[in-house]
């Protein structure tokens, strides 16, 4: 899954509402995805109150920049009846985050 800031979705998009760190917000389901991913924006925005550690990701977008990361925060996520603790990149980015490849 990956994170996005306002809901503008693909139209193939698969989106479900999930709570995070007792935030209810819209993710966009991504299979494929080995991590989800916030931009800055939504972490000061929404987040704050969950604290950052260091990241040891060396992320890229698909056209080879490297993706800063300015660390990881595990939250806490609930869908519908299933509940678990999952990490958060905080990426140095504002708004939708790019395609990412690790």
């Amino acid at each position: 899954m990956y994170m996005v800031n306002e809901p503008q979705f693909d139209n193939d998009a698969i989106v479900v509402d999930v709570n995070v760190a007792g935030q209810n917000i819209e993710m966009e389901v991504d299979t494929g995805a080995r991590m989800s991913i916030i931009p800055e924006d939504m972490y000061r925005e929404t987040f704050k109150h969950v604290p950052l550690s260091p990241s040891g990701y060396n992320l890229h977008v698909y056209n080879g920049d490297k993706l800063g990361i300015l660390g990881q925060a595990s939250v806490q996520v609930t869908y519908q009846d299933q509940c678990e603790e999952l990490t958060l990149l905080v990426a140095d980015i504002q708004g939708h985050p790019p395609h990412i490849r690790p």
